[in-house]
């Protein structure tokens, strides 16, 4: 998709995907500071596939250990039905990767993100949280 954005004239934007938030799963044990946010990229099938896999996931992920440092996450669907986007926070970088390279293959959680027809892994970036703002209070 190629458009301009309106806020910011002349400046063209490419290859931006509109979301929606579909679930979020947060971890009842889960404690402490956002310290890392990590986003997930998967490309699906459809809507129907993107939001069954999200609840099929988020239904594993309940009964599961969360992974310790895990503090939320937020699965959105393209409105085209075509992506899923996970915004993962942490407490550390240390903490997901100790989750990315230490959680056995065999896993309920693994299983389902590495064995769904019409879902497949596009690639994740990893951003250390640095500094946020609130507006003064009125």
């Amino acid at each position: 998709m190629l458009g301009s954005t309106p806020a910011v004239p002349g400046i063209d934007r490419r290859g931006v995907t509109a979301y929606r938030l579909h679930r979020s799963v947060v971890p009842e044990v889960s404690s402490g500071d956002v310290g890392c946010i990590v986003v997930v990229t998967f490309e699906t099938d459809s809507t129907e596939q993107a939001t069954a896999w999200i609840d099929a996931l988020a239904e594993i992920g309940r009964d599961d250990d969360p992974a310790p440092g895990m503090l939320a996450a937020h699965f959105h669907v393209s409105t085209a039905g075509t992506r899923v986007l996970n915004y993962a926070e942490w407490v550390d970088v240390a903490a997901h990767q100790s989750s990315v390279q230490g959680r056995p293959a065999h896993t309920d959680v693994v299983k389902i993100v590495d064995e769904t027809p019409g879902v497949r892994f596009a690639g994740f970036k990893r951003y250390r949280w640095w500094r946020s703002a609130t507006a003064p209070e009125v």
